[in-house]
């Protein structure tokens, strides 16, 4: 006892000694600080002046900053020291110190203060701001161009910080003002407003849609050397350091914003956007040494029965270097397993364009992935600060144990980096059994990935069901199995497209089509005589734009390679389209623009429209905007999403077979949207085979509807029931007379092989009244009743009768057929005048469903943002560079895109090169030699003289200081410009991103800032006409309500009266 005492007490003296130690270090440490204050106070020349009731230190810290940017530095020192008196242990005040004797050229002191605030710290940053000011909060809307109440002051970067107080619905006497809150040790903040009584806002007001608010964040951060730091800030999509925009790790997935910064301290300014109360997360952190981070893959493909369906890989790679870099590459890290795939060295199947079936996108997919890939794993040149995901290309080569082992490295300009690489592993599957996923290269150059499972068929017949890379063995076994099947059509399967809901992994909703026939057996997985196609893509697309152009491109993938490499090919064109929750949406998105596809509909617990899906997506509620847009201005907008409505597309699904079904008790999607859609359908006769089924006892989602484990929400024996009768069926429904309708001719495709390629007037509704009518003698002709329609084209529809189409009355107008008949692709019918319809050969026009707007459609194809030269624009080099940073960076973040940054002469150096890609194009003609060849017409095929005058498109004074479309000229002060414009050959468009000025450049780029988390949409892609023209003042304070033009172009490009809105 006395022994274990005295250990004790000998334990205890010297924790006492190290504790006296630490305060005598401390005091000692304190001393020295108040020396230094007080040298820097005796050294005084300037003077810091503030009302007496500003006494904190961050009340001199910001009028400090102020001065300091304003070039008096004299007293912006005063500044500074006088917050080092208020607050010793202050490391950004210090820092700020450190930085005006650098900026002095004394290094010796510089350093003396970067070493105080260092130890301070604790870091060569500080790596938490650990008291946020907080300005707010004020209301919002849910679009991404509402307007700031800050802007009316000047914007949140000129008022002075923790300061005054500024008009708000949320206030009480319609006033708020600055509110401090204090980070935790991990750099969480939580924003709360108790005085807000947000239940009788609620309960006044008639909606949650008054919860939405915003506010701004501002927090001082302080670094003490020069380099590259990494800004990771969950829970917020941007982030502005001083002047610099960062996109963020709004999905907490660990990808870091980078940033170059000199030592000193730096303003950080956080747009708070959420509902009540908020909260994010902040840490910063000096970037390593390695000039890339490699991150780890997002997803990857399964190796199934030794083979990889695709095998793209791709991995987020940020440049840390502070400068660009050049020919950065994947590369696979010895391995006996597996090889990369070099372009034009694989057994790619072949492509049959005549089998595009006129929607225009299959065969331009096909190509990009199974020709033309190589044009996107090949080493890329990154801009500073750039996340981008790289692609790799790999395949098995051997065998091996499972999950099989890769490592990935990176290489800069030929140069190996040692010690970054990623190890992951993949996993192998049986295609006999079980579900697999595969990826594949999408629509815009990203990698997709999708999951999928094998017909189910009898166990007589299993056996076959193997991969095969022997091309006369996958036709006998693909024959046998066909023969004996019901499902089977010419050799290929229908594929059951189920969509999946939010937050639910491809391979989660593949999964669930299982079942058990008896309770102590195993999962059945898939469907009988179908594939079962799950795919993927990350964001808030809600299966439309993005969304429902990766689908097809999963199912086209899953077309060829299943062709190539299975007894089972997979028939893209004839689908039935499922989907929970999101997903149902999206099943009905796909059947309603997809129609010529579908054979059947299940949309479960399905919504219509995001827009009138609760609060999720309302338009015009609490938009500041709302005080300042027109009507005019306001339907314009809004018919730029109109095309996703499905209740508007109902025409298309004459004769579908639809069985809808939703929890009787479901809350999250309540039964009245089925109840909406089912009413439609009957009221117009427009499906013959309909039904709505509610789920008694059952709510969003469930896995037993009759009994354990019977397939559940999406494959119980009712809609397996439903698959197994209309899977069966050998053609697409289509009844003798039906309806095309179509509000955007470039999201829709056709309906009984007829397709809108142009309307009268852009964006409005079109349709086709067709019926087929049989003669006498057997033939047999087609009658439409057109509105709004100036050009279609016909195709082939297996539902249509197989002998030649000799005539058509379009309108009552009698039409023969041409030498090459209707069904060839050079034929089209035109509108000559107001009644008048022509068969017109190789007529195709200037703008076509490729290149229609609106200004989104720029990205469903591969684009590269193109900035101008930096050594042409060096005032402005880095306003461009950090401008394509975050436009890159924020695809990247809302939809994993793979977006390259490259200059305007990489392009016009080799301009067939890029004629796969579409761009978006950073500056005027004054400083983008690309926007200037657009402007001149030389990269396009569109003839001058068509667009000269008053009714041309965009047109740019000589020296690039205003602008004028139609009427109007505009050329205010930080006047923005965003145009679609045409860019090269055939099916090439460019967004124009452009200011007359530098304000109007950072204007253009704050039109693609995101406003809503967590559901943030990419930059552009959202509620934007093919043109818009605002000023800094008007845009900033007022949103969309401060547009001074906005419309759409006519079939030439040229302005169109009918189509826009100007005010001038």
């Amino acid at each position: 006892f006395f022994r274990l005492m005295s250990v004790v007490w000998y334990a205890l003296g010297l924790l006492l000694v190290t504790l006296v130690g630490r305060v005598s270090s401390l005091k000692g440490k304190a001393k020295v600080r108040k020396l230094l204050i007080d040298a820097e106070a005796q050294a005084v020349e300037g003077e810091c002046r503030l009302p007496n009731e500003q006494n904190e230190a961050h009340h001199w810290l910001t009028e400090g900053s102020r001065l300091h940017k304003a070039g008096e530095l004299t007293d912006a020192k005063a500044c500074f020291v006088s917050a080092l008196q208020a607050n010793p242990k202050s490391e950004v005040a210090w820092a700020h110190l450190g930085a005006l004797y650098q900026k002095s050229g004394d290094e010796s002191r510089a350093q003396t203060l970067f070493a105080e605030a260092k130890g301070l710290a604790g870091h060569v940053c500080t790596r938490h701001v650990h008291v946020w000011h907080f300005l707010g909060p004020f209301p919002i809307g849910k679009m991404e161009q509402d307007g700031d109440p800050v802007a009316a002051r000047g914007g949140i970067q000129n008022v002075p910080v923790g300061v005054g107080s500024y008009h708000s619905e949320y206030g009480r006497n319609g006033r708020v003002g600055w509110t401090t809150f204090k980070g935790d040790h991990k750099g969480s903040v939580n924003f709360q407003f108790p005085q807000v009584n947000w239940n009788e806002l609620v309960q006044s007001l008639g909606g949650m849609a008054v919860l939405e608010f915003q506010g701004w964040a501002v927090g001082d951060w302080m670094v003490t050397t020069d380099g590259t730091y990494l800004v990771s800030c969950k829970g917020v999509h941007t982030v502005l350091v001083d002047d610099q925009h960062l996109v963020t790790d709004l999905y907490a997935r660990d990808h870091p914003a980078a940033i170059s910064l000199t030592a000193g301290a730096h303003k950080v300014y956080v747009k708070v956007r959420s509902k009540a109360q908020g909260s994010f997360t902040c840490e910063f952190n000096k970037a390593g040494k390695a000039p890339v981070k490699l991150l780890p893959p997002l997803f990857t493909p399964d190796i199934v029965d030794a083979q990889l369906l695709g095998g793209f890989i791709s991995l987020p790679t940020l440049n840390q270097a502070g400068t660009w870099l050049h020919r950065v590459q994947l590369f696979i890290i010895n391995s006996d397993r597996f090889d990369a795939v070099a372009p034009h060295d694989e057994d790619a199947p072949d492509l049959d364009e005549a089998d595009d079936d006129g929607n225009g996108h299959d065969f331009l997919i096909a190509k990009l992935q199974w020709k033309s890939w190589g044009d996107h794993v090949q080493p890329c040149d990154m801009a500073p600060g750039q996340l981008l995901p790289l692609h790799l290309k790999v395949r098995v080569k051997g065998p091996g144990s499972c999950p099989a082992l890769l490592q990935v490295g990176v290489s800069v300009d030929g140069t190996v980096i040692s010690n970054v690489q990623q190890s992951f592993t993949l996993r192998c599957r049986s295609l006999a059994t079980q579900s697999f996923q595969f990826t594949f290269l999408d629509h815009d150059g990203a990698i997709g990935h999708a999951a999928a499972i094998a017909p189910l068929l009898p166990a007589s017949s299993s056996h076959l069901k193997v991969l095969s890379t022997n091309s006369g063995e996958r036709v006998q076994k693909s024959a046998e199995l066909c023969s004996s099947s019901k499902y089977c059509w010419n050799r290929k399967w229908p594929v059951i497209m189920t969509l999946h809901g939010t937050g639910v992994k491809a391979t989660a909703q593949a999964d669930a089509y299982k079942y058990k026939q008896d309770k102590q057996g195993d999962y059945t997985f898939g469907v009988e005589g179908a594939w079962v196609l799950a795919p993927s893509r990350h964001g808030a697309h809600n299966w439309e734009g993005v969304g429902r152009h990766t689908a097809i491109a999963a199912l086209v993938h899953l077309h060829y390679s299943t062709q190539h490499l299975t007894s089972l090919p997979a028939n893209k064109r004839r689908v039935l389209f499922s989907g929970h929750s999101m997903g149902g949406h999206g099943a009905w998105h796909q059947a309603c623009h997809e129609s010529d596809r579908a054979i059947g509909v299940s949309p479960l617990a399905s919504w219509i429209k995001k827009e009138h899906y609760g609060d999720s997506n309302l338009l015009f509620k609490m938009d500041t905007a709302n005080s300042h847009i027109d009507g005019a201005l306001k339907g314009l907008l809004e018919s730029s999403i109109t095309e996703n409505d499905n209740d508007l597309l109902i025409p298309n699904l004459g004769g579908m077979p639809i069985l809808m079904r939703i929890g009787a008790q479901d809350r999250t999607v309540h039964p009245w949207d089925g109840r909406r859609m089912l009413r439609l359908l009957r009221d117009f006769n427009a499906s013959a085979e309909v039904e709505l089924k509610e789920v008694q006892g059952k709510e969003h989602w469930w896995w037993d509807t009759m009994q354990p484990n019977d397939g559940g929400v999406v494959n119980d024996p009712d809609l397996r029931k439903f698959y197994t009768k209309h899977l069966k069926t050998k053609s697409l429904p289509l009844p003798a007379s039906f309806t095309l309708a179509t509000i955007n001719p470039a999201a829709n495709s056709q309906r009984g092989g007829i397709r809108i390629l142009q309307q009268r007037v852009p964006y409005r509704m079109s349709t086709i009244d067709a019926s087929i009518v049989f003669a006498d003698d057997n033939q047999w002709e087609i009658h439409m009743k057109t509105a709004n329609v100036q050009q279609l084209q016909l195709y082939q529809h297996p539902g249509l009768p197989p002998t030649e189409l000799v005539q058509l009355r379009v309108d009552g107008q009698v039409l023969v057929a041409p030498p090459q008949g209707f069904f060839n692709a050079s034929v089209t019918i035109l509108r000559m005048g107001a009644a008048e319809w022509s068969v017109a050969i190789n007529a195709m026009g200037h703008r076509q469903p490729l290149t229609w707007g609106p200004m989104r459609q720029v990205f469903t194809r591969p684009f590269v943002v193109v900035m101008p030269d930096p050594h042409r624009v060096p005032s402005n080099a880095s306003a461009y560079t950090d401008a394509a940073t975050y436009i890159a960076n924020a695809h990247f973040m809302a939809y994993d895109s793979h977006v390259r940054i490259v200059q305007d002469h990489v392009v016009l150096s080799n301009v067939s090169k890029w004629h796969d890609f579409n761009f978006v194009v950073l500056g005027g003609p004054m400083h983008n030699r690309l926007a200037a060849s657009i402007h001149l017409k030389s990269l396009h095929s569109v003839d001058a003289a068509e667009l000269e005058g008053p009714a041309a498109g965009v047109q740019w004074s000589h020296d690039a200081s205003s602008i004028r479309i139609g009427p109007c000229n505009y050329s205010g002060a930080g006047t923005a410009l965003l145009a679609l414009v045409p860019s090269g050959r055939g099916s090439q468009v460019a967004l124009l991103v452009a200011g007359i000025d530098k304000p109007g450049l950072k204007t253009a780029l704050h039109l693609g800032i995101p406003t809503i988390p967590p559901m943030t949409r990419a930059p552009y892609t959202n509620m934007l006409p093919d043109y818009v023209v605002t000023e800094e003042v008007l845009f900033e304070a007022k949103g969309l309500g401060g547009f001074r033009a906005a419309g759409y172009w006519g079939h030439n490009w040229q302005w169109n009266s009918q189509t826009s809105y100007e005010s001038c």
